[in-house]
């Protein structure tokens, strides 16, 4: 199993990967507050799990700027939690 936590910002998003045992996955992934960052994030994500089944993603409700990342996450299968 894997996990991502994304810290939300207005402009861009930071995310990291951790597996099952808290092991760090590569480097942090920042990426913009698009439909291209969003697609960025699920190329990341599938360097370590290329069909995304195992994976996870947790993300804070900052302001609205975490609503277009999730319904895009959401919309592409991806399972998703907010944190608030």
């Amino acid at each position: 199993m894997y996990f991502v936590g994304i810290d939300i910002a207005k402009r861009n998003h930071e995310a990291c990967m951790i597996d099952s045992t808290g092991q760090s996955q590569g480097k942090t992934l920042r990426f913009p507050n698009t439909q291209a960052g969003g697609q960025k994030l699920i190329q990341w994500m599938q360097n370590v799990d290329h069909d995304l089944s195992s994976t996870e993603v947790a993300m804070e409700a900052t302001g609205h700027y975490w609503l277009a990342l999730h319904s895009f996450l959401r919309k592409h299968g991806i399972r998703v939690r907010v944190i608030r």
